[in-house]
């Protein structure tokens, strides 16, 4: 791992050395078209989670029957995560993306027209699977083509996603307000997903849309792991780094187990994430009697707050590593927690929700880049293990609050999200440790 970067001039007025260009973000097409086929899985995920309270009333269906929507997705996740490295292999990156776009959209139409949960809830793990390899996928390209500067490439992704999503929440509360229902809102996602699919299609030829896969970590994230500040950096002023001239390499077993923890610590973020998103619109109608269509656009302040904490992670990036990021935002989160479960007004709940989302915010993209960093495994079968964590890790939990809240309340049900962010704690503590017990070596 190198420095934290060149010194500053000491004479304020002289001009500061220009940025390396491997440091730079690089918004060309490629990158614009993968960071919109990374918003389908957010929207329909967020779509759904919006209109959960019309989708009890309009198909007659219980809450633990609805949580199996969400179970669906994360069913969804688990075969995208098998999926991705033969995709990637039959088809390249560019054809894995565009054939998830379009299954997505058709899972999407089946969830948006379904008569019933017997279409509905498969249209959610077919909507899942397509949108998730696509979103995985990109993020390998974004990683591959950004180079050195793939965490802020990463965590601009994550921006982008966040801002698409809040159409899901207001389109909600838009077509609850005409008396359409939850069906419009669901559809829009099948839209999105055709107009990326054929973005990408457009995309000119590139090695790095290809399916050729190194059999070890790529330059790319060799030198995403050691270069710019950004959220992907682990060697910032809170991580652990090798003395000058330790380049040796941790035997791969090591390196795996990095890997794996910090996978961990992915699923309990995202766990938390979705556990908010499916159920907050539903304790915001019960807690506070909001109207289905109010409650369902409340969510949007989890994805605003997304918006400002992930923002806010890559500016602290530059001077505090992942680890003392990852639980400063267990700090927020655990605070707008707090507000949102103690809340019996509207505006209160709004205002947890929004803090709770800053939290929650950073957790994907730096767990997610200190895993790909720390991998021993070629790039592709990486984000299909992390993915597949992802997928075993959240898919009882829907279903699950869905349940606990029919029994005793969606309220008590929440309680289980500080639990979540004690894991989330732990998982980090222990890929932290190991990375300052490789660096000692």
């Amino acid at each position: 791992m190198h420095a934290a970067g060149p010194a500053r001039p000491t004479d304020p007025s002289s001009p500061r050395p220009p940025a390396s260009p491997a440091t730079r973000v690089r918004r060309d097409a490629m990158t614009w078209a993968c960071y919109g086929g990374g918003t389908c899985w957010g929207y329909i995920m967020y779509g759904y989670s919006a209109v959960v309270p019309m989708m009890l009333t309009g198909l007659g269906i219980d809450k633990a029957t609805a949580g199996l929507h969400g179970t669906a997705f994360a069913i969804g996740l688990i075969i995208a995560a098998l999926a991705i490295a033969p995709a990637v292999a039959r088809l390249g990156r560019r054809g894995a993306i565009v054939a998830g776009l379009l299954l997505g959209a058709l899972g999407t139409c089946a969830m948006a027209l379904g008569p019933s949960v017997w279409v509905t809830v498969p249209g959610a793990a077919l909507a899942a699977v397509g949108t998730q390899t696509a979103m995985s996928v990109g993020d390998l390209v974004i990683t591959l083509h950004q180079r050195g500067a793939s965490g802020a490439a990463l965590s601009e992704a994550t921006l982008a996603g966040s801002l698409v999503n809040c159409a899901g929440p207001l389109l909600a509360a838009l077509s609850g307000g005409l008396g359409w229902g939850w069906r419009p809102v669901i559809a829009f996602g099948a839209l999105l997903d055709l107009a990326m699919a054929l973005w990408v299609a457009r995309l000119p030829d590139s090695p790095v849309l290809g399916g050729r896969r190194p059999p070890r970590p790529s330059p790319a994230l060799a030198e995403a792991s050691d270069a710019v500040p950004s959220v992907a950096l682990e060697t910032q002023a809170g991580d652990a780094a090798p003395a000058a001239g330790a380049h040796r390499p941790a035997p791969e077993a090591k390196r795996l187990g990095l890997m794996i923890a910090w996978a961990l610590a992915l699923v309990a973020g995202v766990v938390v994430e979705t556990s908010t998103s499916y159920w907050a619109a539903t304790l915001i109608q019960e807690r506070d009697h909001a109207a289905a269509s109010i409650a369902g656009a409340c969510v949007a302040a989890t994805l605003i707050g997304q918006i400002l904490g992930r923002a806010a992670a890559s500016r602290l990036a530059l001077r505090f590593g992942a680890a003392p990021l990852v639980l400063g935002a267990v700090v927020v989160s655990a605070a707008g927690w707090l507000v949102l479960w103690s809340a019996t007004a509207v505006p209160l709940a709004v205002t947890g929700l929004a803090v709770l989302g800053a939290g929650i915010g950073p957790f994907y993209p730096l767990t997610l880049s200190r895993a790909l960093a720390h991998t021993p495994l070629d790039p592709d079968r990486t984000q299909g293990i992390v993915q597949l964590m992802n997928g075993v890790g959240t898919a009882p939990m829907p279903f699950l609050l869905g349940w606990f809240s029919d029994q005793w309340g969606v309220h008590q049900a929440f309680l289980v999200i500080p639990l979540l962010l004690v894991l989330l704690v732990a998982a980090t503590a222990i890929g932290a440790g190991r990375a300052r017990s490789r660096a000692a070596r």
